[in-house]
């Protein structure tokens, strides 16, 4: 994933994050990892692995493309 691609992917997700019923906590527990990480993550200080964007993007209900070029 280019890095664009990546930042509007993580942009969708702080979006959808907004829309959606679960609070960053509710995140972090879902995630396994620190609220601390997930709050660095939202304000964009920080990010995810690709692996790890995906399973956030499941959690909040939105489709996950495969980058077909990685092959």
């Amino acid at each position: 994933m280019t890095k664009n691609r990546k930042q509007s992917f993580c942009d969708q997700i702080r979006q959808a994050t907004k829309e959606s019923v679960y609070s960053q906590a509710d995140l972090s527990r879902m995630l396994g990892v620190n609220e601390s990480t997930i709050s660095r993550f939202f304000a964009g200080s920080m990010m995810f692995k690709e692996e790890r964007l995906n399973e956030l993007a499941e959690l909040l209900g939105l489709k996950v493309k495969q980058d077909r070029r990685r092959r």
